[in-house]
This record gives structure tokens, sequence and C-alpha cells, in this order.
């Protein structure tokens, strides 16, 4: 039994085609020598190279970006507080309109925004006038924006302007706190009353310089109303940012506890 087997396996080999041997089975081509199956050589057309495919997902798809993919995913690097304050409208004071204030700047440009508490509190009388001589001129040489945020109407705005001789082209309205709110900034009377830093941010100022600024801003100070119910109680601060990025966020923890305006001025000349 095994001899016959094996017999038989042997003609079953014969029998099979195996690979290479196709070739010399096949009938001469015209113009090659006999019985080699030489094919004459083909010349294909040049390929041009394919875009590079990445599997994701089970599923092929182009390594280039589009457009909107790379619009997408800049929008995904883009800070909380950026995301928090789209689509929140202020008044530009000297234009008396509505913007977004996202749209103050670009994605290269960088952004100062200061926010006060309301235009009748004598502290942002005085930040207002401390911004005007102290920061906006630094930073306007070197091409960065600025902004003051502060709670009260457009046309209060314009008058603010004129008392604290604070450029109207700079200022931004917001008398709902919209921005405020969008940024959970302090509000509350605690802080607005009773919080110690707030004489103690006074004694600061005096043995500076004499509180010479907040001296100045009570001698012409405009006691004006905020439009809002509990708008008296709202805290400012101020953050910097890179296009869309956060880089530098301050909130004040305190009535008159303003941001250190050489730290700003630094953080801001490390990004251009």
């Amino acid at each position: 039994m095994a001899l016959m087997y094996h017999r038989a396996s042997l003609r079953h080999c014969r029998n099979k085609t195996i690979p290479g041997q196709a070739m010399q089975n096949r009938p001469a081509v015209p113009g090659s020598a006999a019985g080699q199956g030489t094919i004459p050589s083909i010349r294909l057309p040049p390929t041009r190279a394919l875009p590079v495919l990445a599997l994701r997902n089970g599923s092929l798809r182009s390594a280039s970006r589009s457009a909107a993919a790379v619009q997408a995913a800049a929008s995904m690097q883009a800070s909380p507080q950026y995301e928090r304050l789209q689509g929140s409208m202020v008044y530009q004071v000297a234009q008396q309109q509505k913007t977004d204030i996202t749209e103050l700047w670009g994605n290269n440009e960088v952004s100062v925004i200061f926010w006060a508490r309301s235009m009748g509190c004598f502290f942002c009388q005085e930040l207002a006038r401390e911004l005007r001589t102290d920061v906006l001129p630094v930073l306007q040489a070197k091409g960065i924006k600025s902004f003051l945020v502060t709670i009260g109407s457009p046309e209060r705005g314009l008058e603010f302007a004129e008392l604290t001789a604070y450029p109207a082209e700079n200022l931004l309205a917001d008398p709902e706190n919209v921005t405020y709110d969008a940024l959970s900034l302090k509000r509350n009377p605690i802080d607005t009353y009773f919080n110690p830093r707030t004489p103690l941010a006074i004694a600061e100022r005096v043995r500076k310089d004499g509180a010479k600024v907040l001296r100045e801003a009570l001698s012409t100070w405009k006691p004006w109303i905020p439009p809002g119910k509990g708008q008296a109680q709202q805290q400012g601060g101020c953050l910097i940012f890179k296009g869309s990025e956060c880089v530098y966020e301050y909130k004040d923890p305190a009535t008159g506890r303003h941001v250190n305006i050489d730290e700003v001025l630094d953080t801001c000349l490390q990004l251009v």
C-alpha cells in the first residue's frame, strides 16, 4: 500500500504546474529564442506620485489636511478663556457700535484686556489714568493692542473718556457685564466692601508715590451709578492673549487691588 501511494503522489506532482515552469510550457513569442518564453520589454507610462494615505479608524484618509481641518485644529487649541469670551458683545465707545470682543485682535496679535469695575468707581477712574500714562505708550510702541472694559452705557463711556483722558478708541463699554460673567470675575459684597486687601492696596499706593493718581481721580470723581442691579459689587481683572491663546490671567481679589502693571508689561514684551 505504501508503495502504491508513493507512485500516485509522483504522478500527481508530474501533472502539477510548478511556479517558474509555466513560462517554459508556453509557445515561443515571435522574435524570441524558441522555447525560451521570453516576453518583449514593455515601456510603461510614468506614474504620478499619489497622496500619502493614513489609516485611521479602519478607513483610508488623505494625509494632506484641508483648510477646514486646519481651522478646526486651530480652534481646538484656543484657550478656555478665549472660548468663553467668543460671542460676548461689547460697545466700542469711539464708534458707539457693538462688536464681538474676540474680533478686536487677530490670530497672531498680542492683545491686553483690562477690566475695571464700573465707570463711576473712583478706583476705575484711577486705573484709566494710570493705563493712559504708563501702559498705552509702551504697548503701542510695540504694536500691542490694549483695551479697557468697564460697566456702563456707551454714551457714558464718552464722558468717562473725557474725564480720564483715556482714548475712546481703546475703551469698551459692557453695560450688561457679559464679559465679566463669561470669565467668572468676582462679584460679591464681601470682596467689594469688607476685604482687607482693599485698605492694604491703598497703603501700597501711599508708600509708592503718596497715592498721587488715586488723589487725582478723587479730585474729579464722578460717582456714576452702574446701569444694572448688583453691578456695583463687580470686580475686574486682566487677560493677555496671543491670538486665541490666553498667556496671562489676573482676577482682582478685592476693590482697588488691580493687576501689577510692571508684570503685565514684562509679559507682553516677551511675546513680541
